[in-house]
């Protein structure tokens, strides 16, 4: 008789993933590996991510583990680039705003073909939130962020006053409430998170692909010691 057709069972996350190999970003990093493994727990990842020409970086042993549509960075107008110059990065109102344009309507057009069971989407920046919930409110379709680094907490996000201590808080917010879940790399961005309003908070840490390692370095001299950072 006849054999059987092959059922695909895998269910697919739309990944949201504004920083991704070849780009040199360590947050790509952590987006990359996920989609590396996410097939052995029986998904199967499509990733939306930004394209730098020129990019090299993490993961150029690695082969892309999953479909990647990438799409242009681009440029900032003359406000963003003013808004960045002035002092250190800004996550609400910075300059990836451009990048969300081209990428809502190819998320948007993925999620409606393939009909993810999730997306998910990295932070920072926040134009990925962003895209992640306008999805969800077109298609339905629960959404996760995933928080490499905290938010109202980072150190690294300088204020101009309290007036934008207040607004950032507003829109951190106002995302947390539409996630489905909130995913922390530490324990000190959950509990920010769960203060934040976050519904559901879980923790992920970063860790290490095994395969970057192989075959193992060669044993240390006797008496040398390593650390590593």
């Amino acid at each position: 008789g006849r054999d059987p057709p092959v059922v695909n069972c895998m269910r697919s996350v739309l990944v949201l993933s504004y920083y991704f190999p070849p780009c040199g970003s360590v947050g790509g990093l952590r987006s990359f590996k996920l989609c590396k493994y996410l097939p052995e727990a029986g998904w199967r990842p499509l990733v939306v991510a930004g394209a730098f020409p020129g990019a090299g970086g993490f993961a150029q042993g690695d082969a892309e583990p999953c479909p990647v549509t990438r799409l242009p960075a681009g440029s900032p107008g003359f406000p963003a680039r003013l808004w960045r110059r002035l002092s250190a990065p800004r996550w609400t109102m910075d300059t990836r705003f451009a990048w969300m344009r081209r990428a809502l309507p190819v998320a948007r057009e993925l999620a409606l073909k393939e009909h993810p069971s999730v997306i998910l989407a990295s932070f920072s920046p926040v134009a990925d939130l962003e895209i992640a919930l306008r999805l969800k409110a077109e298609t339905g379709i629960p959404v996760a962020f995933d928080f490499r680094d905290g938010w109202r907490d980072n150190p690294s996000l300088v204020h101009f006053g309290n007036w934008q201590r207040a607004f950032e808080e507003r829109q951190e917010r106002r995302l947390l409430a539409g996630a489905d879940l909130a995913i922390a790399v530490t324990d000190p961005i959950a509990d920010e998170l769960s203060t934040m309003g976050a519904r559901r908070v879980e923790v992920l840490p970063n860790g290490y692909d095994e395969a970057d390692f192989t075959p193992p370095p060669p044993p240390l001299p006797e008496g040398v010691w390593r650390l590593t950072f």
